[in-house]
């Protein structure tokens, strides 16, 4: 039986599981209401070893929900995880990942994000180290190139974990709103201001010393190396990433307009009142503006991508599409 459950994770494209051999075919086993009473199969991962495939199961319809199952890559019958070893970390392979830099460069071990926090996985051992325990959420783990530390994303930023001190550090500071602007006095304001400099030396002291404490502010923080504040305004932070050189960082920036959605009534309720719920956005409503930016970390500088300069952006056929035979047309664009 279960090896005919192989096979159908080799449809749905595990390759570690061609070396099953079903001796029943899926038809024969969908067939069969012995079998199959219940919902079928579902969410089937392997172990990253490919030892072991686990899924989501429910067989005879006997629970409220479905089940963590197991079974061996050799075929046999599943197996019913424990509530304790379903709490537990598991590393299961999800593709190699190439260029997203999930393993360091000889593929012996795996960084991975479970519930919020970081693991390591050890292909020799098979052993898995938490490197994280937070109330914020971790994601998007990557080594570096070297494979000595872990850089990953928490809340708008991004961090580097040193896996020889477990040193963190912080690689962005991305923060929302604007950069608080100085009141510049102008007209007889001005004059004033510059009078009452020219008539009281404890205001000028006063200046000079304020100018000197920025001046030492500004070089403290060169000499910790902290990132490079930038504001991006109003909106959500998304798509953050960085190359694996670590120099640039990309991000993007949703902003956060008064979008009209279309409202549904739902009439079957707990509160037996009817309530509303928001569904798409109206049609013909304008899109929600987003923005593209590139910082580079070691010239402290961040610019924005402006994508409507490209060649061809308004293009209705694109010129990559030429060798397809579609001709490029801007009349309608």
């Amino acid at each position: 039986m279960m090896r005919s459950f192989l096979l159908g994770a080799v449809l749905a494209g595990l390759s570690l599981a061609a070396e099953a051999q079903p001796s029943l075919t899926v038809e024969k086993i969908m067939q069969d209401p012995d079998t199959w009473i219940g919902s079928s199969p579902t969410g089937p991962a392997w172990s990253e070893d490919g030892e072991t495939l686990f899924f989501q199961w429910n067989p005879g319809g006997e629970f409220d929900a479905d089940s963590l199952y197991r079974v061996s890559r050799d075929g046999g019958e599943p197996t019913k995880v424990s509530p304790k070893e379903r709490r537990q970390v598991r590393a299961t392979f999800s593709g190699w990942a190439h260029g997203q830099h999930r393993y360091d460069q000889s593929y012996r071990r795996k960084v991975f994000e479970s519930d919020g926090d970081l693991h390591l996985w050890r292909r020799d051992t098979g052993r898995i180290v938490r490197l994280t325990r937070t109330t914020d959420r971790e994601s998007d783990p990557r080594f570096t190139l070297d494979g000595t530390a872990v850089r990953y994303v928490r809340g708008d930023n991004l961090f580097e974990l040193d896996l020889s001190t477990g040193a963190v550090s912080q690689l962005t500071d991305l923060r929302s709103g604007s950069e608080p602007k100085e009141r510049e006095a102008v007209g007889r304001d001005a004059w004033l201001e510059a009078q009452q400099q020219d008539l009281f030396d404890v205001l000028s002291e006063r200046s000079a010393r304020r100018e000197r404490a920025e001046e030492a502010r500004d070089r403290e923080r060169e000499a910790r190396q902290d990132p490079p504040v930038f504001r991006f305004g109003d909106g959500r932070i998304g798509s953050l990433d960085i190359d694996p050189t670590g120099r640039f960082v990309t991000f993007g920036v949703r902003d956060t307009g008064d979008e009209k959605r279309t409202i549904v009534q739902a009439y079957v309720t707990d509160s037996g009142y009817a309530e509303d719920l928001e569904s798409r956005p109206k049609v013909g409503e304008d899109p929600v503006a987003q923005r593209f930016y590139i910082q580079d970390l070691a010239r402290d500088t961040t610019f924005q991508v402006d994508f409507s300069t490209l060649p061809g952006a308004y293009d209705v056929a694109p010129a990559h599409r030429a060798d397809e035979g579609v001709k490029v047309d801007s009349s309608r664009a």
